[in-house]
């Protein structure tokens, strides 16, 4: 369901027949492309711990030193010796980086295998999915109705505000019940339990039952704790707030088949971070407690989530909000520069798919070009022999006549 959604948008980006990634392979390939991966990665350290003590040989030797000339600029021996342990130190990182592609790719085959053994097919597996993700966006909405109809002012509590009626908050426990059930269901068909919380530990986190932050005030009996239940209250909201992000991390497991399929590691990476960066400017610029002309535009969640996406991409937070406290000025520094680091970096990503695709169009017509100048050079090299083969047979009949000319003498 989900993963062919990416394959149709991997089709219309490329533009070309898509490549075989990991997650195409079965579950016994993917063990053994794993073996042939470390066996590469033992192989090449070896290669690099060689080389490195012939640098530090290198750099201890005062006997000789060996200055060459070679194309167009002066190197060591050193020098050499000094590229080609980068160059080992690279293909290291690509092993590694191929090695944990592949790893992922194993541990999701395995998942897989083993739940539609579970469950009797990978159609019911698909149809639990399928489940949970209508239940996030079930849940997603009645938070969002939440913000829009029963919004706090947390500089001003009132005991007595409207909070949504308990039914939304059963509907949320019941949800978040399935949530957990199906968390540790894969959790326990999982091969690597490490590697299952490393991928999936938003999902436990968004699967605590939390009570609405309305529900709290009501339990300020005054004093001190009024203030400490509208605190907590406020905190209840913010994690509330990341089940909005369980729905991104649901879609974005997907995106590892297309990293596969276009190469956008760095791109999937740079965008992880515009919304962590999004996120966290949110938070600390409400709790920043600003104060000023349009410091209404950053008092709600949803506000303040605006302005630091507007900070973070454009720089333009002017229209809606300038911090007046330090510490206001100096996270709105930090995000344009972040901003300007990860639109730079997505900038280029996305320009070095677009330009690979002509490099590679242009780069299959060079390969045309040498097949035909290799084919023509066949063809050349071919009549050559028969013309040499030619000219021999001449030799021999001319050398023939020539002996019978001189017999019939």
């Amino acid at each position: 369901m989900i993963l062919s959604l990416f394959h149709d948008i991997a089709r219309l980006l490329s533009g070309r027949r898509l490549r075989v990634t990991p997650m195409d392979c079965s579950e016994e390939r993917l063990r053994l492309m794993l073996v042939h991966v470390e066996n590469e990665q033992a192989r090449i350290t070896q290669l690099h711990d060689k080389k490195q003590d012939e640098v530090r040989r290198l750099y201890r030797l005062t006997e000789q030193v060996d200055l060459q000339y070679r194309h167009g600029e002066y190197a060591f021996t050193l020098d050499d010796c000094a590229d080609d342990l980068v160059g080992l130190r690279d293909r290291l990182e690509s092993l590694e980086e191929k090695q944990r592609a592949i790893f992922h790719a194993l541990q999701e085959k395995v998942l897989l295998n083993r739940q539609a053994a579970k469950l009797g097919s990978q159609k019911r597996v698909r149809l639990k999915d399928g489940i949970i993700l209508a239940l996030i966006l079930a849940v997603l909405g009645i938070l969002f109705y939440e913000w829009t109809h029963f919004q706090i002012d947390f500089g001003n509590l009132d005991p007595n505000h409207p909070h949504p009626p308990l039914s939304f908050w059963i509907f949320d426990t019941i949800c978040c019940a399935i949530f957990l059930a199906n968390f540790f269901f894969e959790l326990r068909m999982a091969e690597c339990k490490r590697w299952y919380w490393r991928t999936r530990w938003i999902d436990i986190i968004t699967s605590l039952p939390l009570p609405p932050a309305q529900l709290l005030l009501h339990f300020g009996l005054g004093g001190t704790e009024f203030i400490r239940a509208g605190r907590f209250a406020r905190l209840i909201r913010a994690l509330r707030v990341l089940r909005a992000f369980r729905l991104f991390f649901f879609f974005w497991r997907g995106m590892d088949h297309l990293a596969e399929m276009l190469n956008i590691r760095l791109m999937k990476k740079s965008l992880l971070a515009g919304f962590a960066l999004i996120l966290v400017g949110a938070l600390a610029i409400t709790s920043a407690g600003e104060q000023g002309p349009g410091a209404e535009n950053v008092q709600g969640f949803l506000p303040s989530l605006w302005w630091s996406f507007t900070t973070l991409v454009t720089g333009g937070f002017g229209d809606l909000y300038n911090p007046q406290t330090p510490f206001g000025r100096v996270l709105t520094v930090l995000l344009i520069l972040a901003g300007m680091t990860i639109v730079g970096v997505f900038t280029a990503t996305l320009t070095t798919i677009l330009v690979g695709r002509e490099e590679r169009a242009q780069e299959s017509r060079q390969n045309e070009l040498l097949d035909h100048i290799k084919d023509d050079t066949d063809r050349t090299e071919s009549l050559l022999r028969d013309l040499t083969e030619q000219q021999k047979e001449m030799a021999r009949r001319i050398e023939l006549l020539e002996s019978r000319w001189n017999r019939s003498k």
